[in-house]
């Protein structure tokens, strides 16, 4: 807002009622030309997020009625573009599944929860809630409990993370579990479940 007032101040507009359709575009035009100290221009989320208050702004003034019209209803903000993020390789990805030292137990653990990982896409809390009767080895199926947006939703999973998750299953899961188990698949050396800090 204060680059605004500043414009304002030097454009003569005292008051929000003498701000205009044609004074905000103009405000655009100039974010859109404005350079830095270093001589590079605004970002185009720099002009979104000069941009955008002043619509909020003049959406309260009319709804306070302290102004007729709002002059910012129209104006269109910048699209503000996204990057996709950068993934990894092949073999990227082969190094970080082998990371685990699967000659002891908890490294099978370990090789079964990042295959599961990769393959699924399910998030870090998402891990720490399945459950035993989540996991459908038959049909290739898990089922995630109030995932994100606290829904449900069903993900595939493939054959070789199933291969890593049924032999952690068959071969530590059962000799470190804790009583009364609570069907939790992923469980730390002592048998318990994982915290999300622990996990990380």
């Amino acid at each position: 807002m204060e680059m605004f007032l500043k414009w304002c101040v030097r454009n003569r507009i005292s008051a929000p009622t003498r701000v205009t359709r044609t004074s905000l575009e103009a405000y655009q035009r100039y974010l859109f030309q404005y350079k830095k100290k270093d001589g590079q221009p605004l970002a185009v989320a720099s002009q979104h997020s000069r941009l955008a208050p002043l619509k909020v702004w003049f959406k309260w003034l009319t709804h306070r009625k302290y102004i007729l019209r709002d002059p910012a209803a129209e104006l269109e903000l910048p699209r503000v573009g996204y990057k996709l993020p950068n993934v990894m390789n092949k073999e990227e990805v082969e190094r970080v599944l082998s990371q685990p030292k699967i000659e002891v137990p908890l490294g099978i653990r370990d090789r079964a929860m990042l295959e599961l990982l990769y393959s699924s896409g399910l998030r870090r809390m998402e891990l720490l809630h399945l459950k035993l009767y989540d996991v459908d080895q038959k049909h290739g199926l898990i089922t995630v409990r109030e995932g994100k947006g606290k829904r449900d939703r069903v993900v595939p999973i493939g054959d070789r993370a199933l291969a890593w998750l049924d032999m952690y299953l068959n071969s530590l899961r059962p000799e470190i579990v804790r009583q009364p188990d609570n069907g939790i698949v992923f469980l730390t050396s002592n048998g318990v479940p994982f915290t999300p800090n622990h996990l990380s």
